[in-house]
């Protein structure tokens, strides 16, 4: 039970998603089953009223129901690759790292929903921060997502491979694991318990026998504001200008844009907390309808730290372009700290998440 623990000790002021995944490389295809339960969900993004269609032979596995609880809530997570396979809690190694010939190798992400309900979910997949399709065994058309539904006290596990645009460099690589809860809905149509990040992350090392850093090629930005004694870890983005109000320590509200219009945001970022070694960079990664979009015109915010306090906080804004038809899209986005050091036991947390929030698109 020792990874656990430490688990607990790291997410004790973060909010917690009933789920457990695992990104498994390495594994036989004879673990793949027909799944009786698991269902695929299609266009999410535009039908809300979502169907689901039955899944093709071999593409996923669902175990038999577990034991679970009516009010059971966390997350846990936990990797292994190579030969190495998944036992007992507490026996693998728990640093992120994983050694692969391509990186279009058969990754198993293997995932478990400890609630009592039945939620729907997506899978995300992003290779050296930037969003990449993947295929599913089993399905015809490779995405840069996957949609599914899961029933309460269940565990799937899903193949995939990277998309083959997806190359390999001389460097060490990061992959970077999400799922997240009920895609189909939206914050501002919901009770405050979505305020609540809902979803989980883990950024892996992709080893294929180079030991460089990795190299990122975004030019690194300095924060508007440093706020030293900040007793706030994590991220949180919204339009509060001024970190002297309270109100920037909360999600943002609704936010009504036209369509093509520029939008500044402000974030208030701490990434200290998942992290055991001196904080030197973060960049911040945000979705909009689960689709990547660009920060300040680039793929992401690159920020460089000076200070690496533990209590030393940012407050920064940025901008986005809302490119979208009329309609009501969310807004995600996460944090990586140090994201071109090597993985170890000491950084290999799951990843924090801002709080988030609706956009709608008037005319």
């Amino acid at each position: 039970m020792i990874i656990i623990s430490k688990l607990i000790q790291k997410l004790t002021a973060v909010s917690l998603l009933t789920a457990i995944l695992f990104l498994v490389s390495g594994c036989s295809e004879d673990d793949v089953t027909l799944s009786q339960g698991a269902r695929v969900i299609s266009d999410h993004a535009n039908n809300p009223y979502v169907n689901a269609i039955p899944l093709l032979d071999d593409t996923i596995a669902l175990s038999n129901e577990n034991e679970g609880s009516d009010t059971l809530e966390g997350e846990s997570l936990f990797v292994w690759s190579g030969d190495q396979r998944y036992t007992e809690y507490g026996t693998l190694g728990f640093d992120g790292i994983m050694t692969l010939d391509t990186p279009q190798d058969t990754l198993h992400v293997f995932f478990e929903n400890l609630s009592p309900n039945e939620r729907d979910f997506i899978l995300k997949v992003f290779y050296n921060y930037e969003e990449v399709s993947f295929c599913v065994l089993g399905v015809a058309v490779c995405e840069a997502e996957f949609v599914f539904s899961l029933e309460g006290n269940h565990e799937v596990t899903i193949p995939i491979q990277l998309d083959n645009n997806v190359i390999a460099t001389d460097t060490i690589n990061k992959l970077t694991v999400g799922i997240f809860a009920d895609p189909n809905l939206f914050s501002m149509t919901v009770d405050s318990s979505l305020w609540r990040p809902r979803g989980m992350l883990l950024n892996f090392e992709i080893n294929y026998g180079f030991r460089e850093e990795l190299i990122l090629y975004v030019e690194q930005e300095e924060p508007v504001l440093k706020l030293d004694g900040l007793m706030f870890h994590g991220l949180m983005i919204n339009q509060d200008f001024d970190p002297v109000l309270y109100q920037a320590y909360f999600p943002s509200n609704p936010l009504q844009v036209r369509r093509g219009e520029e939008v500044e945001l402000a974030f208030l970022a701490n990434a200290t907390l998942n992290i055991n070694e001196a904080l030197e960079d973060y960049l911040i990664i945000a979705m909009l309808d689960w689709e990547q979009i660009s920060m300040n015109g680039k793929p992401y915010l690159y920020v460089n730290v000076t200070d690496d306090n533990e209590n030393v906080g940012h407050h920064g804004r940025f901008t986005i372009e809302v490119d979208r038809d009329l309609g009501s899209y969310e807004f995600i986005a996460f944090i990586v700290a140090n994201p071109v050091n090597e993985n170890s036991d000491s950084n290999f947390f799951p990843l924090e998440m801002a709080t988030r929030f609706t956009i709608e698109v008037i005319e």
